[in-house]
């Protein structure tokens, strides 16, 4: 199951994929990215995000 929550910060939604790693859509350019649990980015347009936000919806259980 996944999960995701939006940032308040930059807006962005972070969202736990079932193999761990998480996504991150900005809805404001249609970009995405993704990032494994420690922030390092893995493939996508979006190649930084908040780690902070990364660290802990890698950790969410669904």
């Amino acid at each position: 199951m996944t999960v995701s929550r939006t940032s308040a910060i930059d807006g962005r939604v972070y969202t736990r994929q079932e193999d761990g790693t998480v996504a991150v859509h900005d809805p404001a350019t249609g970009k995405s990215g993704r990032f494994r649990g420690n922030g390092r980015w893995i493939d996508g347009e979006i190649r930084d995000a908040d780690p902070h936000m990364i660290d802990f919806v890698a950790l969410l259980k669904g």
